[in-house]
Parts: structure tokens; sequence; C-alpha cells
């Protein structure tokens, strides 16, 4: 059920508002460091991104997608979006991200 909502055009996804993220850059790696849980995540690149785009605002599936694949400087490709609905299942399941309807 969760692979329909990744790629309905109503979904939005956003940083959950408890969380309190801080960033380092550790060679091809990013360290993210939430304050309020106290939980520390290794995250690729392409995860690093989904999470510091939704952060700055809830963003729909679609426009995610294509943003990404722009940011990434490859365009959308089945590549792209299956990486994408790994990448938001694993974000959601960590508690990072939340999705809902607008």
């Amino acid at each position: 059920m969760a692979a329909e909502l990744v790629y309905s055009v109503a979904t939005i996804w956003r940083r959950l508002p408890c969380t309190d993220l801080h960033w380092r850059l550790l060679e091809d790696q990013y360290v993210v460091f939430d304050g309020a849980s106290g939980d520390t995540y290794v995250l690729d690149p392409v995860a690093a991104l989904v999470l510091d785009h939704v952060t700055e605002r809830g963003c729909p599936t679609t426009k995610l997608v294509r943003e990404v694949g722009v940011l990434l400087n490859i365009g959308v490709s089945d590549e792209l979006l299956i990486k994408l609905q790994q990448t938001l299942r694993q974000l959601t399941e960590l508690g990072l991200i939340e999705f809902g309807n607008p």
C-alpha cells in the first residue's frame, strides 16, 4: 500500500515537526544527528538530498521526483523512481519524514 502512495500525485512528503536535524558531510556520506531523539543516521547523497528537500517544505511526490532528477542532473528515469521509492520508505521508517494528503 505504501508503494501506491509514493506515486500518488496527492501525496505530500514533509519532515516530522518533532525532529531537530544537524548535518555533517564525511567523505561521500551524510551524518545526520536528530537532537530531538538522540539518534544518528548515515545517509547516502540521494537520501540526504530528499531529506533536505522535504525539510524545507512539504513536497508532492511528482514534484520531488522531478526536482531530485534535475538536482542530480539525471532527469526522471525508472532507476530514479525505484531509488526514490526505497529512500522515501526508509526515511519514513526511520521517523524522519511523513506523508499525507493536502
